[in-house]
């Protein structure tokens, strides 16, 4: 993949895996252990499944309920004592009260005793020191984190402890005690569920990240790998009894001809196809470098809507009744559809037949397979040189470009410069990056009150928690409060403009809404990439604004930028929509003219090398 120095191997850290879902993603985990791929998860499930947090359970249970048999055998065989299958029967048969006989000799004894002070001091700090210092404690002073690194192949383990100790954190401030802990902890044994309100921050190691397509909204990966790609999601009944729409809310089917059940149940399935490209446009649009993408095609879902794989191969110009791949003919197995689209073609190559008894006759070698020997065979790929005759640049890029190019045929690019009010929030703004994440922080704010997930009647503190985890991350507790006030203070300057109400009486409203379109022009393809503040129409108008927090600014500096994204609006509307930029600051609203030299700025775009910003 390209690098600041050239092209090197792709590491780890540099390859995502995106799911539609994390239903299966318990395989991938348990592939990525086979192979001794290095991975970290963005929504942990199997956190209740995997020894690590049952052996912190049975520690904890066992010095909290003595008189919990279960709990004191599973310490007993877990990494914390880890007696010999004698010891532990004659321990266990004895039913005398943990670590109190028969005492086991020889090696067996040392790790009993070990264990006893293991007991012992758990049991009298139960309830004492915080939940999450027992866990710590286990973790770090009882060795159990060293028992992990001791096998590669458990390394995978190390971020378990802490999703576990943030469980703690969170039952440490919301007062609950050992016993109320561990009861949450039971319920959930055994179990695949996901933890919706578990956000952790993963260290910059390599190792491959695995997460929803959801997750990976604004991110960016030299490599990504979608799975999967065949799944037609959960199997719903052809006509559920109930149908929920935004303009007909819950309706009811009861047989027969049913007009208002039918429109509603469209809406839901045409708005359930909408998110399903949009995840895959999203999904999509990930990879800097590569992008791999898996799938099986069967007669299962070659005429589904709810697949990935079949709009996909749609798009391509593959309907449903294109063939299936044939792999029983060894000499075509690859190559089975081939097609040219706007200049370019595609190939798409199926694989091979792979069943179960395959995967059984593979067991073991899988288990004494040559990593090193597996990476020196892919190193000695040929590196293929790719001068694909495509740019794409972010807005930020293009605005300073056409902000160049008018100077140079202008000499008042300061005319329009303004000087907005400070507000008390930029005392903690010390850094361009804090005013940049500053933005992103009013940004994420109004988009929450814009989809009244939020109002203005929403405490700061139950804001602040909805913050994504980055921010959340980014200051002390106190300077994000007063950040947080800050933004408030901003997104209540747009709903006490005209614009609040125009917001109320919109019939369409499309918030933080991304796209990426395509210009011809100087012989080459740009590809502009942008996600859009507000768009709406009111009273058969469409009005696009972009939010600004900045203090000083030039608002025709923004010009081409706002030019593109009315184009966008134009693509998906059939309507141009009138351009306004808002001030956050002054809650004032500027009409920015969309009319520009496209051909000069995109003429100036092919100038610049590919690699060059």
């Amino acid at each position: 993949i390209p690098h600041d120095d050239g092209i090197a191997p792709a590491r780890f850290c540099d390859c995502a895996v995106l799911m539609r879902s994390t239903g299966n993603q318990i395989i991938m985990e348990r592939m990525f252990r086979v192979f001794g791929i290095p991975y970290t998860t963005q929504g942990l499930r199997s956190l209740f499944l995997e020894a690590p947090v049952n052996d912190l359970y049975s520690l904890f249970q066992c010095a909290l309920y003595p008189q919990d048999r279960v709990a004191y055998a599973s310490l007993l065989r877990s990494p914390f004592v880890n007696v010999s299958d004698t010891a532990f029967f004659e321990i266990m048969r004895s039913g005398l009260e943990p670590f109190t006989g028969p005492q086991p000799a020889g090696e067996d004894g040392e790790r009993f005793d070990c264990g006893r002070s293991l007991y012992e001091y758990f049991r009298s700090q139960a309830d004492r020191v915080p939940i999450a210092r027992l866990v710590a404690d286990a973790w770090y002073r009882f060795g159990y984190r060293y028992y992990i690194l001791k096998n590669p192949r458990h390394h995978t383990f190390l971020e378990y402890y802490d999703y576990f100790f943030e469980l703690a954190r969170k039952a440490d401030k919301s007062g609950q005690t050992m016993a109320e802990f561990l009861s949450m902890a039971r319920k959930n044994l055994g179990k695949y569920e996901k933890l919706d309100d578990i956000d952790i921050i993963h260290d910059d190691s390599d190792s491959v990240q695995v997460m929803s397509i959801h997750r990976a909204k604004g991110l960016e990966f030299p490599v990504v790998i979608i799975p999967n790609m065949g799944n037609i999601g959960r199997n719903e009944p052809k006509d559920p009894a109930f149908a929920f729409s935004d303009r007909h809310k819950v309706t009811v089917s009861v047989g027969g001809c049913n007009y208002l059940y039918r429109i509603t149940r469209e809406e839901e399935n045409n708005r359930k196809l909408a998110e399903l490209k949009r995840l895959l446009y999203v999904s999509l649009t990930r990879a800097k470098s590569h992008l791999i993408l898996s799938g099986i095609r069967s007669s299962r879902n070659r005429k589904s809507n709810s697949c990935m794989l079949t709009m996909l191969l749609s798009s391509l110009g593959f309907n449903a009744e294109s063939p299936l791949p044939d792999t029983t003919d060894k000499s075509h197995a690859t190559a089975c559809f081939s097609t040219a689209r706007d200049g370019f073609t595609f190939s798409i190559h199926g694989m091979e037949t792979f069943d179960r008894d395959d995967l059984d006759n593979l067991a073991i070698p899988i288990k004494s397979m040559d990593m090193k020997a597996a990476r020196h065979f892919y190193e000695s790929a040929p590196i293929v040189s790719r001068h694909e005759n495509t740019l794409e640049f972010p807005v930020s890029r293009i605005n300073m470009e056409y902000a160049a190019l008018k100077q140079r045929n202008s000499q008042d690019s300061q005319q329009n410069f303004l000087e907005l009010p400070r507000i008390s929030a930029d005392s903690r703004l010390y850094l361009e990056e804090d005013h940049r994440r500053f933005g992103t922080l009013t940004h994420f704010i109004l988009h929450e009150r814009l989809l009244k997930s939020i109002s203005i009647d929403t405490p700061i503190n139950m804001i602040t928690e909805c913050l994504p985890i980055s921010l959340q991350a980014a200051w002390q507790p106190r300077v994000l409060e007063e950040l947080v006030r800050g933004g408030v203070e901003l997104v209540n300057n747009f709903f006490a403009s005209k614009w609040g109400c125009i917001v109320n009486e919109a019939g369409k409203l499309h918030s933080e809404y991304p796209f990426l379109m395509r210009f011809d022009s100087s012989g080459k393809m740009f590809f502009i990439d942008g996600v859009i503040d507000l768009f709406l129409i009111h009273q058969n108008q469409t009005f696009l604004i972009d939010f600004k927090t900045d203090r000083q600014l030039d608002p025709l500096y923004y010009q081409a930028q706002m030019s593109l994204y009315a184009e966008a609006i134009l693509e998906l509307t059939g309507q141009m929509p009138e351009a306004h930029l808002f001030l956050l600051r002054s809650g004032e609203s500027i009409v920015i003219p969309v009319e520009i030299d496209r051909d000069a700025l995109f003429k100036r775009l092919a100038a610049i090398k590919p690699d060059g910003e």
